[in-house]
């Protein structure tokens, strides 16, 4: 079965549109985090700039440790208060200063991307290790990140090479009426990768044109 969803995918699906840029340091990493862990809502009222312009924010240049270094969570909400004009209602915008500064205390931690892959690296030696990592990431961190998002957050840094079991994914591998837990169509993704041979960003991207 697996070798004929293969076989269907590659004739039908080409290479991703969009070119896989991962990132290649701290602050582009907090960059990429926010920019998928705040809500659409969050970004909306916000008046926030398109994904791509991202970094137009300026928030202490995406730096965790120049984040941590202006001091307590309340003196950096206070500024991101101060540098946005923000008006009532302040939802949106402790939105922001909790999950920028709750990332930058968790990234803080390493020396560099470096530092910080090396040791993702070594906490992710297998598929279980892996799976586990990914599934306990928001107990570990306490950032919004749970299974699917952070699946899309080290897929889309590049930082891991794991699929995003998103609804796409699930109809590709469902078989009949049987529906698929996302522990079992993440192994069945990470083994389709490996065994194509190809990432899981460009497969997950040829599931979505071959499911659109």
């Amino acid at each position: 079965m697996e070798n004929e969803k293969i076989a269907e995918l590659l004739e039908k699906t080409k290479n991703p549109k969009v070119p896989f840029k991962p990132v290649t340091s701290m602050p582009e990493f907090l960059e990429l985090l926010l920019s998928i862990g705040l809500s659409d809502a969050t970004k909306e009222a916000l008046h926030l700039p398109a994904e791509e312009d991202f970094l137009k924010l300026n928030l202490d240049r995406f730096d965790p440790k120049r984040i941590v270094g202006i001091g307590t969570y309340k003196t950096y909400h206070d500024l991101v208060l101060k540098r946005y004009d923000a008006i009532p209602p302040y939802g949106p915008y402790k939105n922001l200063a909790k999950l920028s500064y709750t990332a930058a205390r968790y990234l803080s931690r390493y020396k560099d991307l470096d530092d910080y892959r090396n040791q993702l690296n070594e906490k992710t030696k297998d598929e279980e290790s892996l799976l586990t990592f990914l599934e306990d990431f928001h107990k570990n961190t306490g950032l919004p990140f749970y299974f699917r998002k952070a699946c899309l957050l080290f897929q889309k840094s590049g930082l891991l090479d794991v699929p995003v079991v998103d609804e796409e994914a699930k109809k590709f591998l469902m078989e009949g009426t049987i529906a698929l837990s996302n522990e079992d169509a993440f192994r069945r993704l990470l083994r389709l990768a490996k065994g194509i041979p190809m990432t899981c960003y460009e497969l997950n991207d040829r599931i979505r044109q071959c499911v659109a």
